[in-house]
């Protein structure tokens, strides 16, 4: 489930309170939903989280995402150990790019 930009709270908790009816009228007593990663909709996601918490949705597996932040100059993070691979890397015609943000 993702969600539209500037949902309301409320408005989440009125989608899932019909889905649930829905469910229950056809005998469904389980419900699972897969949320997209926290990166790319940080906003969204914590408020998705929030309302099922609030609905006490139990979580059964929790993955977490590791990602790069495009926008932010890769090499200069980096650990002195991993500079020096990426400058051997370098020096063995290996050309690395960084997608444009």
């Amino acid at each position: 489930m993702q969600l539209a930009a500037g949902v309301p709270l409320a408005a989440l908790h009125l989608l899932l309170a019909t889905a649930e009816a829905a469910l229950r009228q056809r005998g469904q007593r389980t419900l699972h939903m897969r949320g997209y990663p926290f990166c790319y909709d940080p906003a969204g996601a914590a408020l998705l989280a929030e309302a099922l918490r609030q609905r006490h949705y139990t979580v059964p597996l929790a993955e977490q995402n590791y990602y790069l932040d495009a926008s932010r100059d890769y090499e200069a993070h980096l650990h002195p150990s991993e500079r020096r691979r990426l400058r051997r890397c370098r020096q063995q015609g290996l050309v690395p790019e960084q997608e444009p943000p």
